[in-house]
């Protein structure tokens, strides 16, 4: 009895896999003819053999207008020369490029003479005998043009955010300089090309029945309207808060707490407040992680640096913020930036520094606060080239008498 499982001898085989079927010559003209992107297919001196039909209707030639031509003829004169080199090193080591990463740097130039821009695909096809190159071109006149509006939607977008943070920034800063016995008092800020967060402001604060003045100069944290933003709810908490306190220690750490509960980001403020006592001439102050404010004397000399006295507002909700005391004399000089000044760079990257700042105040020491702003503005806009990345913002007290 035979097996079942075993075949007989006179059984036929099963058929074998079919085989890779092959591409025929019509098979691969129809296909060229019918893709979306224009095929062109030169030899290895440059000589156009074969296009199909979006290549006649994107070039607007007829193909034996192009079978024999150098492909060259298919683009702007100005790059004919240096694309015969770069196709002599292609066909000396041919490889694949794909489309893509060089929108706008090729052009294609139809038979009227108009451009257009195109990506580029690059196949080597090895032949018995020599290798032709297979390009694959694609007109992506419309992808531009979505490229160009979006650039545009942004650059307006910017803009637009541009001119609200600075009507936001405008509208903090104060339109007439305070005018305090024994005193003369200037501030300026100004936003060359971007939008930042700086501002400065003067704030009533009576002390035991005494009219002392708050000064207050600070820097949030960036650029934009997000920026701008941050600043008016720090010089809003502070006027409100100030109604009720006029202690600048403890005004600082109310408005940290304030600004803390707000900040979701990593934004932050730098802040210097002082209030200004003309019955006792001194300045009593508090610094919120800002740049050194200086006092100098009638002849220029730093009498005193009023360092930082805690980290920046919106850090940490705990932070608390000493006071300092400083007595003033008769020709003393109050100085009080922002780092759009002292970080404002020059063509070579340079810093205009703090150094050259102080340098400057104290060349124009004898003229009136807003004559040393003007001159200390002009310097820094001079020395970037007109060119600041930052707002520039000080405040300038003068103690009026001579020692």
């Amino acid at each position: 009895m035979s097996d079942p499982h075993v075949l007989p001898d006179s059984a036929p085989l099963s058929p074998s896999p079919n085989p890779t079927p092959t591409l025929s010559d019509r098979q691969f003209s129809n296909f060229l003819e019918i893709a979306p992107d224009a095929v062109v297919i030169i030899d290895q001196d440059g000589k156009i053999v074969r296009v199909n039909r979006q290549a006649e209707r994107m070039f607007g030639r007829e193909r034996e207008e192009l079978i024999g031509q150098e492909v060259e003829i298919l683009m702007p004169e100005r790059f004919r020369k240096s694309h015969r080199d770069q196709r002599a090193g292609f066909v000396a080591h041919p490889n694949i490029r794909l489309m893509g990463g060089r929108l706008n740097q090729l052009w294609g130039l139809r038979k009227d003479g108009s451009e257009f821009p195109v990506e580029i695909g690059l196949s080597p096809m090895p032949d018995n005998e020599s290798i032709l190159v297979g390009s694959i071109i694609r007109d992506v006149t419309e992808q531009r043009r979505m490229v160009e509006a979006l650039r545009e939607a942004d650059r307006l977008k910017y803009e637009h955010d541009r001119r609200i943070g600075r009507e936001i920034q405008q509208g903090l800063l104060p339109t007439t300089m305070p005018r305090l016995s024994g005193f003369e008092i200037s501030g300026r800020s100004l936003a060359p090309n971007i939008v930042g967060g700086d501002c400065f402001d003067f704030i009533p604060l009576p002390i035991a029945g005494r009219d002392a003045l708050g000064v207050l100069v600070a820097d949030a944290s960036g650029h934009g309207i997000a920026s701008a933003l941050l600043t008016v709810e720090t010089r809003a908490y502070l006027r409100g808060l100030a109604l009720t306190c006029s202690e600048v220690g403890l005004l600082l750490s109310l408005t940290n707490q304030c600004l803390c509960n707000d900040i979701t980001s990593d934004y932050f403020v730098t802040a210097f407040l002082m209030s200004l006592d003309p019955s006792t001439r001194s300045l009593n102050y508090a610094s919120a992680g800002h740049l050194p404010g200086y006092v100098l004397d009638q002849q220029g000399k730093t009498r005193v640096v009023l360092p930082s006295t805690g980290l920046p507002l919106g850090i940490d909700p705990a932070s608390k913020f000493s006071a300092s005391t400083v007595s003033l004399e008769p020709g003393d000089l109050v100085l009080l930036i922002t780092d759009g000044i002292t970080e404002a760079a020059s063509p070579d990257n340079g810093l205009f520094g703090m150094e050259r700042t102080l340098r400057l105040v104290r060349q124009h020491q004898q003229q009136t606060p807003g004559e040393i702003l003007t001159a200390l503005f002009a310097a820094v806009n001079d020395y970037c080239n007109n060119n600041c990345l930052d707002d520039l913002t000080a405040v300038i007290i003068k103690v009026e008498g001579v020692a």
